[in-house]
């Protein structure tokens, strides 16, 4: 590529002088997403997990996406000018060397964790919760993970947020701010969004190094990637433990049934959407992740007494947990 066509492509978010009111907008509708997981979960059980997914990652990823082109000023911006084949193929070798240290950096992280404080994990709640529940929402999301995510994400936090900042204060500030932006947008919990805005900064030392998306996005993918192929290979873990067959909220404080599985002992004891599972086998249960936990020290065919909570009434019904790969590859 020309040192003039490289010009284009770099310039066409870096030189952009992006307006005060649209980075207001931008950044009210990160509060808005960020803002969704404070919603009455018991509410949001009533959705189904499709409609969930739709309103809390595809749409929101759409705008992150369409958003920046759209703010851009049209009569001093630049053309934006995809990338040679050539120039794909030199990011993407600079970026596989950067996620496999990236990876071993995040790898030598879990290790000392777990030298330091036996039994803590820098693994979220939310993807061992993923890797219980069923492939057919599982799968779709893995793969928008690593294809559209990364491009719709890198478009908003590097070539939007962070340029709009940089041109509003000094670099090093507006890449820290920026990361940690993009961090606790990625919340799963505390300890995922330090490791998020971690990932944020090198993100953003690649774009700012390579003055291109591309480097950046190849970079996203490829850690992404290898978190779905580690909640993969978590699932093939799963598919011998027990299931109790529904899919819960990321409460720290309730127990929220959104889906119950078909084929799945919940199904056949007449589990609901919106019930709130309050104790399991005579234990309480405080949350969905206390639930898995509960659900993993049992076997296969075992039946367990639950007490659930339906709309103000309080029942007990009685279980039969079946093995977790049937209960996933059924229709």
């Amino acid at each position: 590529m020309s040192d003039t066509s490289q010009a284009i492509e770099s310039g066409a978010f870096r030189d952009q002088a992006w307006s005060t009111k649209w980075l207001v907008v931008g950044l009210g509708f990160l509060a808005l997403w960020y803002s969704i997981r404070f919603v009455d979960l018991e509410w949001m059980a009533r959705w189904s997990v499709w409609t969930h997914l739709l309103v809390a990652l595809l749409v929101p990823q759409a705008f992150l996406l369409l958003f920046p082109f759209l703010a851009r000023d049209k009569n001093q911006a630049r053309r934006i000018r995809v990338p040679g084949f050539e120039r794909w193929l030199v990011e993407m070798a600079i970026a596989v060397p950067v996620v496999i240290a990236t990876v071993f950096v995040l790898g030598g992280l879990e290790y000392l964790v777990g030298q330091l404080w036996p039994g803590k994990t820098l693994v979220p709640d939310a993807i061992s919760n993923m890797a219980a529940s069923s492939p057919r929402y599982v799968y779709p999301i893995l793969l928008f993970s690593f294809t559209f995510a990364p491009v719709a994400e890198e478009v908003f936090f590097r070539g939007f947020l962070y340029n709009a900042f940089r041109r509003r204060m000094p670099v090093f500030i507006a890449g820290i701010l920026q990361s940690f932006i993009f961090g606790f947008c990625h919340c799963f919990g505390t300890t995922h969004a330090v490791i998020a805005v971690g990932l944020g900064i090198v993100l953003t030392l690649v774009y700012q190094w390579r003055k291109t998306l591309v480097s950046a996005v190849f970079v996203h993918a490829g850690l992404n990637l290898v978190c779905a192929i580690g909640v993969m290979a978590m699932m093939a873990q799963y598919a011998e433990r027990p299931m109790l067959g529904v899919v819960g909220g990321e409460s720290d404080t309730e127990c929220i049934v959104r889906e119950v599985l078909p084929n799945s002992g919940a199904s056949e004891a007449g589990i609901e959407v919106g019930d709130r599972i309050v104790s399991f086998d005579s234990r309480p249960v405080a949350n969905f992740t206390e639930l898995v936990a509960l659900v993993a020290t049992r076997q296969p065919n075992e039946t367990v007494p639950l007490i659930l909570v339906r709309d103000g009434e309080t029942l007990g019904v009685d279980v039969t947990l079946k093995r977790c790969g049937d209960t996933m590859q059924s229709p």
